[in-house]
């Protein structure tokens, strides 16, 4: 059988090309290290560095993703809590991970997916505290939003590039400590991998000594008996808006719901979402209970 000249040229590149390509490497060295000491009070000092290797993908699925997480952890045995500082660094297949695309650090003592769009920055709550986990969009690096505990959620469409959006309870250091002589709650947002979208802000008059918060939160289908809207985890698949790739006209039917307690009293809210947006005239609230919305 003739090889034409053109096939055997084909072949031939083929064959370079497969040879270059398995000869690219990338390769990275760090170490972790563990250093205990007394602290002359019959406790322990214990300092920790650990470096840990994530990998994924890039939106579209097309390029790979290294993540690079190097965290340090010191505590002592006779104190609550633990101090952590996490620095994460990512990089792209599209360089072969030559290098950075983007570094941040925070005072996080665990790194982890949250899902395959967002990297999250956990800061575990001690005394009381809320625990809160920073996210980070795995293509740029950028912190759409920080929830607390356990509180988020996310919102998808089926068979679209929609992109997903999310709703959680959040840290929202920004929001002012009082308004109309009532006391900050928290705050409840709405947002995609990049930004918020808008945040609920809730405000109470809370007796001298008591201290509240949001809570018992969660994501519940607002569509109807024959919604068929579904749950799969803490993930709301918007099966009512299957295919439809207009975000304002998909992203609705569901809401957020929570309960505030202090003294002997107790309130409730719900933020629905409409239009790929909180609905502010939907928003209800127990008597006591004010709120507003930032976009």
């Amino acid at each position: 059988m003739r090889k034409s000249k053109w096939g055997l040229i084909c072949g031939a590149l083929l064959i370079a090309a497969t040879a270059w390509a398995a000869g690219r490497a990338f390769s990275d060295k760090a170490e972790s290290s563990i250093q205990i000491q007394e602290d002359g009070n019959g406790g322990l000092e214990v300092h920790k560095k650990e470096v840990k290797y994530l990998t994924g993908y890039l939106p579209e699925y097309l390029q790979k993703v290294l993540i690079k997480v190097t965290t340090d952890l010191k505590n002592n045995t006779g104190m609550d809590g633990v101090q952590g500082q996490s620095v994460i660094e990512a990089r792209s297949q599209n360089d072969f991970f030559a290098a950075p695309i983007w570094t941040v650090t925070n005072d996080a003592q665990e790194v982890a997916y949250e899902n395959d769009y967002l990297i999250k920055a956990v800061k575990y709550g001690c005394c009381g505290d809320f625990t809160r986990s920073a996210l980070y969009n795995v293509a740029n690096g950028k912190n759409p939003a920080t929830y607390l505990d356990e509180d988020f959620y996310t919102i998808s469409v089926p068979n679209t590039q929609n992109g997903n959006r999310y709703m959680a309870q959040i840290d929202d250091p920004t929001a002012p400590k009082t308004r109309n002589g009532k006391d900050y709650i928290g705050s409840i947002a709405y947002f995609h991998d990049n930004d918020i979208l808008a945040i609920a802000r809730f405000y109470a008059k809370v007796p001298a000594g008591w201290g509240t918060q949001i809570g018992d939160v969660k994501l519940i289908n607002t569509a109807g008996a024959k919604s068929k809207n579904a749950f799969r985890g803490k993930e709301l698949e918007l099966w009512d808006s299957d295919g439809n790739k207009d975000a304002h006209a998909a992203f609705k039917g569901f809401a957020m719901t929570g309960t505030i307690m202090f003294d002997t009293q107790t309130l409730t809210l719900s933020v629905p979402i409409s239009g790929d947006q909180i609905d502010d005239a939907g928003i209800k609230v127990s008597a006591g209970l004010e709120f507003e919305v930032i976009r």
